[in-house]
């Protein structure tokens, strides 16, 4: 990937719910090198959608896709169909893929990114785990060398707190294509070191470290150092009792091994101060 860009959809003929639905789900790409922006049906008759997401339980929908695609002479344009339907009712279009009711966020911006990565050649982003390989490794770093650091004050700073090497390369791959400036620590003691000097705006934390655990580090970060900025607890370990103890913890948050892309864009989402609720 290189510079930001910004994929225009036209949303075809569904309801005001479905199109706040919607909404909400690509203010998730926000925070990303990829990013998804609803064009307005009446507004924006003049631009060209880069793809299009048709209700299939609607015969409007298809028409207004016509419409466009008529118009503009993109038949051939991607095209997300949603419905009830397990497959879509409407056959015309060849790049499409369907999406079947309801509509989840997370769900649907990752099906969108399938049919972009297919359309457009992006290369799928990858998930966080301890067992990564040098393959996968060698394509995030390649990807985001190719992405220039953000740049202004709102410039987001993380650290992530992580002993396995290939997480820390991964992530910090990850957070350099969100525009985050990202620091490493490989222990929890390592970790209040930063925070006594530095503010971040996010602390990714391993729970299984050397020498002090996630949980102590959690609870010294907190109450020692007088952190106000989110710590949100990174680990394989899913149990309840594991929750718990990271609510025990203080914790913000707490995300399992490995981390889908989905998960990982709805913390920073959440905690990123220049992210936008995508609830609201």
């Amino acid at each position: 990937m290189g510079q930001d860009r910004i994929f225009s959809v036209l949303a075809c003929g569904f309801v005001h719910r479905d199109q706040l639905l919607l909404s909400s789900a690509f203010k998730l790409s926000s925070i990303r090198v990829r990013k998804y922006a609803i064009l307005d049906p009446e507004q924006d008759r003049e631009r060209q959608p880069d793809l299009f997401i048709v209700n299939d339980d609607a015969p409007a929908g298809w028409a207004l896709w016509r419409d466009f695609a008529t118009r503009f002479n993109i038949l051939q344009a991607p095209v997300l169909s949603i419905g009830k339907a397990p497959e879509p009712l409407n056959g015309e279009a060849e790049n499409a893929l369907h999406f079947k009711r309801p509509i989840v966020a997370s769900r649907l911006l990752k099906t969108v990114d399938d049919l972009v990565i297919r359309a457009y050649g992006y290369t799928p982003e990858l998930v966080i785990s301890d067992q990564a390989d040098s393959e996968q490794i060698s394509r995030l770093t390649a990807a985001a060398g190719g992405q220039a650091a953000a740049e202004g004050a709102n410039r987001p700073r993380i650290l992530v707190v992580d002993d396995s090497e290939s997480v820390r390369q991964l992530m910090g791959g990850k957070l350099k294509l969100y525009g985050a400036e990202t620091e490493f620590a490989e222990t929890g003691e390592k970790a209040l070191d930063l925070a006594h000097g530095n503010r971040y705006d996010l602390i990714f934390l391993d729970v299984m470290l050397p020498g002090m655990d996630g949980y102590e580090a959690c609870r010294r970060l907190k109450r020692e150092r007088r952190v106000s900025h989110p710590v949100v607890m990174l680990t394989s370990r899913n149990s309840r009792i594991d929750k718990l103890k990271g609510s025990l913890a203080a914790c913000d948050g707490y995300l399992t091994k490995p981390l889908s892309n989905a998960d990982l864009e709805s913390v920073l989402a959440r905690h990123l101060p220049r992210s936008e609720n995508p609830s609201e």
